[in-house]
């Protein structure tokens, strides 16, 4: 039996954690399209919540470093997701988590390796390691070794362990 099942609502991307809020009716629809750039009254018709909820809590992810204004116009403000916010990331990755949790799909762990894989490929691209840099990559073995231990499999990734090339 699936989440929608038991109380009979669609709950979203996240199942049901944090409530039906318009903060979260706005998250629910930037992690699913972090492409798109938003206005005031896109999101407000995406939500069904009126202006000025809307206009707090787009305030309160602009704060958060979630959204970014991307106009001049103050009248008729467009922001768009901040993709590179690990917050977002995070986001993402809970509802992928969601979805196999009530499916069973198997996305999260794809996405985690996709994450992970990137992430260290990027990072030994690098010809000479400086000190910080070699801080980073102890730092990312210790969480990669996390990640491993949470969904339970190794990637096969060569030299993943953090040694320095």
């Amino acid at each position: 039996m699936d989440d929608q099942e038991v109380t009979g609502i669609d709950i979203g991307p996240f199942g049901g954690l944090f409530g039906d809020g318009v903060d979260i009716g706005i998250l629910n629809e930037i992690v699913a399209d972090p492409y798109s750039n938003y206005s005031y009254k896109d999101l407000a018709e995406l939500t069904g919540f009126t202006h000025n909820p809307v206009k707090r809590a787009v305030t309160n992810l602009v704060r958060i470093g979630l959204l970014e204004n991307i106009s001049k116009d103050r009248q008729h403000p467009l922001f768009r997701v901040r993709r590179s916010s690990k917050r977002l990331l995070a986001l993402t990755l809970l509802s992928y988590g969601v979805i196999d949790d009530r499916d069973g799909t198997g996305c999260f762990d794809i996405a985690i390796d996709n994450y992970t894989s990137t992430q260290w490929t990027s990072m030994t691209r690098t010809s000479s390691w400086k000190f910080e840099e070699a801080e980073l990559a102890r730092s990312y073995s210790a969480d990669r070794g996390f990640i491993e231990r949470a969904i339970g499999k190794r990637p096969s990734e060569p030299g993943i362990r953090g040694e320095l090339a």
